[in-house]
């Protein structure tokens, strides 16, 4: 059918598959489908009915919905019900199945009462929970773990490259702890380059030649650091949060430059960050900060570097290869045929029964694999005291003039629901915005 309204049309015997885009009312779709099968349906019991879906937020608000229709229902079915609203038609449909009003009302207060017997839940519990219950007949090892997140694994990860690389490098170490890495940061990044498979990082330098570039770079500092280059910078005018090292600090630079990475890159800055205009040419020239913008350089041919030999050991130690994608693939083929699972699994759609060679899967996994993510946030929206926010609040660009960003990439965070509609009122919004029309007035 192309087409279909839950209070009205006909359900057809046997598997029914609903197919619906982003924004079109899944949610609400699903709700009212639940509602109407307990009340068209005597011998329905709750705990027969299984509803699932892909994350524990959209669990929560498709429970609460069920629950709120029920209400409705009970609503509608009372002396006051509107009979044209959705619920009323709902409980229209009972009445045509039990016979009365009164037998619907109690339908209704049975399921409300035992409302907590309905599986609301994601489908990674589900299958979780048949498996574990069922192990021996489903063929799989009792240690196994289903995780609906890889971020733990990914963490893991990295703390166990950290583990063989960095902490044996007192250096490497000491440059990590001063510039605050840390595994969640290169998690980020790992996550932002196993976006893009057949991307390799393939940094200038390797890590052992960027390491050394590094400690000649500090060498320099180390031998530009004197009483001279203090008494120079001392006799500057520096601007508002800036200021020139103290003796103690050259004294430091000159004895052990490793411990003072985070201060060093702060003189790496423009002169026009550092001083007044009277100044900046000999903040240009002084040996020390020269060394020191050096340093910045060499500091961030390390961060390369370091993401260069991180992102393939984290593959590695992941198992991202081709053989594990196989095994997975023929493991979820053979978890949804064993015994447990068959009853709730009708056919396999893709990449269907005829692929069956490790080539042939391994093509479709190239062809048909992608992520799954509702991509927001490259243009966020935020205050002027963010940093990392593109446009303010009336979706300007900050810093340019006559231009406005106006979709999902504003939103600062993903919503917990589709993007789609998001995006539909930040455009209504942005219109009413460059037509310079007043906001709309709260509604109470």
């Amino acid at each position: 059918m192309s087409g279909f309204d839950v209070t009205r049309d006909d359900l057809p015997d046997g598997f029914l598959a609903i197919e619906a885009s982003a924004g079109t009312g899944k949610t609400w779709t699903l709700s009212h489908l639940v509602v109407r099968l307990l009340l068209v349906e005597p011998a329905l019991e709750l705990r027969r009915i299984l509803v699932v879906t892909f994350t524990n937020a959209s669990a929560d608000e498709l429970a609460g919905r069920i629950r709120s229709v029920l209400n409705d229902c009970r609503i509608a079915a009372g002396p006051a019900g509107n009979v044209g609203s959705p619920a009323g038609f709902l409980v229209a449909m009972g009445v045509a199945r039990w016979g009365s009003l009164e037998a619907v009302r109690g339908r209704l207060d049975r399921c409300m009462a035992g409302l907590d017997e309905l599986h609301v839940g994601t489908i990674h519990a589900f299958c979780k929970q048949v498996l574990t219950r069922a192990a021996f007949a489903s063929g799989e090892s009792f240690a196994a773990e289903l995780t609906p997140d890889d971020h733990g694994l990914i963490c893991d990860a990295i703390s166990d490259a950290w583990r063989a690389r960095l902490w044996s490098d007192p250096q490497l170490a000491a440059l990590a702890v001063q510039l605050d890495w840390s595994v969640e940061a290169d998690a980020a990044l790992w996550r932002r380059w196993n976006r893009h498979p057949a991307t390799r990082i393939v940094p200038v330098l390797d890590l052992d030649t960027a390491m050394a570039a590094l400690s000649d770079a500090l060498h320099e500092v180390q031998a530009a650091a004197t009483r001279a280059a203090h008494v120079t910078m001392q006799g500057w005018t520096w601007k508002s949060g800036k200021s020139a090292p103290d003796v103690a600090c050259i004294a430091g630079l000159a004895a052990d430059p490793w411990r003072q990475l985070a201060m060093l890159q702060g003189f790496a800055a423009d002169p026009g960050d550092l001083v007044y205009l009277k100044f900046q040419e000999q903040a240009r020239t002084l040996p020390l900060l020269v060394a020191c913008r050096r340093l910045s350089e060499r500091l961030a041919e390390v961060r390369i570097a370091w993401l260069g030999w991180l992102c393939p050991e984290v593959a590695l130690r992941l198992g991202q290869t081709q053989a594990v994608l196989l095994t997975a693939i023929k493991l979820a083929r053979q978890l949804m045929a064993s015994g447990p699972m068959a009853e709730y699994f009708a056919a396999e759609n893709l990449p269907g029964p005829q692929v069956a060679t490790d080539d042939e899967l391994l093509d479709f996994a190239r062809r048909r694999g992608s992520t799954a993510y509702h991509l927001v946030g490259t243009c966020k929206m935020g205050p002027p005291s963010d940093p990392t926010a593109v446009v303010d609040n009336t979706l300007k660009v900050r810093g340019l003039q006559g231009l406005r960003v106006v979709d999902a990439s504003v939103m600062p965070q993903v919503p917990s629901a589709n993007t789609l509609a998001a995006s539909l009122m930040i455009a209504e919004k942005a219109a009413d915005l460059i037509r310079g029309q007043a906001p709309l007035s709260v509604m109470r």
